[in-house]
């Protein structure tokens, strides 16, 4: 999905031309960006399909948007600002074939092409009245093996299968930017199934590169953290919430 980084966009494609040694389809949807990308460009690609949208969904519906125009029985929700580094995502799809009990699925990500240093918020548990104060409150993970399980992986590249994906209705449209992460790895655990990191196989993710900094975002992110506190653990911790949260959000704004 692309906002203002088409340049981006294009080494993204370019990178999985390259490495994806498996059947696939590529759906690359503009999200109402000043900065559109070519679309006969993104055509020129193996496979993909682009889709220049009037106006930006946000990053929940305008995944919901690509996934309905998808076939295939494993949906990758892959944003931008990433490149596919070498052919490991085949193992990870693979492995999550092989084994029903995997609803959600992550590489790990890695902040550039060294693939040395990894990204320290891809993954996280839950926000609970306890964890409150960081920013995603995390287990440390034991990589001595295929995958850990975890509560949340970001959005920035996701694997999840259709099914699942249509049985919990895809991303929350009520959730503009901000913790449709948390949301949707959350409604795949009540299904009984598990979030993993697949640490034998890498993405490089360029964070933040298609959003501005600025208070909007702060803003943001508080408004779609009261929704998801609401949805999921009702008025009382929701208030309570936010009598823990004010000097944090004092301080910050």
């Amino acid at each position: 999905m692309n906002y203002n980084t088409p340049e981006l966009v294009y080494d993204c494609l370019a990178s999985i031309t390259k490495q994806i040694d498996f059947e696939y389809e590529i759906i690359v949807v503009d999200n109402g960006s000043d900065k559109k990308v070519d679309e006969e460009k993104i055509k020129s690609y193996p496979n993909a399909s682009c889709y220049l949208l009037e106006k930006n969904l946000g990053f929940g519906q305008g995944n919901n948007f690509g996934a309905e125009k998808t076939k295939g029985e494993l949906l990758w929700l892959l944003n931008s600002d990433t490149i596919v580094p070498d052919q490991s995502i085949s193992k990870l799809v693979s492995y999550m074939e092989a084994d029903p009990s995997i609803g959600v699925a992550s590489p790990v990500l890695y902040n550039d092409l060294s693939c040395i240093e990894t990204q320290p918020d891809y993954y996280a548990n839950f926000q609970t009245l306890k964890t409150l104060i960081s920013r995603r409150p995390r287990d440390n993970a034991s990589y001595d093996s295929v995958f850990f399980e975890t509560d949340i992986v970001v959005g920035a590249s996701m694997f999840i299968r259709r099914n699942i994906y249509e049985k919990i209705g895809g991303f929350d449209a009520k959730i503009f930017m901000f913790m449709e992460d948390d949301d949707i790895c959350y409604r795949v655990k009540q299904l009984g199934l598990k979030v993993i990191v697949f640490y034998q196989s890498k993405i490089v993710h360029l964070q933040g590169k298609s959003i501005s900094k600025s208070k909007d975002r702060k803003k943001m992110y508080y408004r779609s953290q009261d929704y998801f506190w609401q949805k999921h653990y009702g008025t009382v911790q929701t208030l309570i919430m936010k009598v823990i949260r004010w000097p944090i959000k004092m301080i910050k704004s």
